[in-house]
C-alpha cells in the first residue's frame, strides 16, 4: 500500500506542471545545478547566484533518485532504474542531471521532476 501511494505521490508531482508556474521546468533546474557543477569542477569558488536554488537542486536530484530507488518495482519498465548496489553521491547525481539536461535542450520545457528521472533512467537503464 505504501508503494502504491509513493507512485501517486509521484505521478502527482511528474504532472503538477499543468498547475505550476512555467518556471517549473527544464530551464529552472538547470539553472539551479550548473553553478554547483561549476563549483565541483573547479570554475567557481562559490555559488554564484542563489544559495536556494542551488539547495533546490540538490534537494530534487536527491529526492528524485532515494524516490525510484524505493519505488523501482512499481514504475514503468521503461523508468525503472538500476543504480548500482554501492549507490551514487549528490555530486554524480547532479553531472548525471545536467549531462541530460544540455543534451536534451528540446525538452527543457518538461516538468523538471520527469526530467530528473529520466536522466537517471537514461544513465543507469535495468537490462
Amino acid at each position: 500500500m505504501k508503494a502504491w501511494m509513493g507512485v501517486v505521490a509521484l505521478v502527482g508531482a511528474m504532472t503538477s506542471s499543468v498547475t505550476m508556474a512555467a518556471t517549473e521546468d527544464g530551464n529552472t533546474l538547470l539553472s539551479s545545478c550548473k553553478p554547483i557543477l561549476n563549483l565541483m569542477n573547479n570554475e567557481a569558488t562559490r555559488i554564484i547566484g542563489s544559495e536556494a536554488a542551488a539547495g533546490e537542486c540538490l534537494g530534487l536530484t536527491e529526492g528524485v533518485r532515494n524516490t525510484m530507488m524505493q519505488l523501482n518495482s512499481s514504475l514503468q519498465p521503461e523508468m525503472r532504474t538500476c543504480f548500482p548496489t554501492t549507490g551514487i553521491q549528490n555530486g554524480q547525481a547532479i553531472r548525471i542531471v545536467v549531462k541530460y539536461l544540455e543534451n536534451n535542450p528540446e525538452k527543457l520545457n518538461q516538468d523538471k521532476t520527469l526530467l530528473t528521472m529520466l536522466a537517471y533512467s537514461q544513465a543507469y537503464p535495468c537490462r
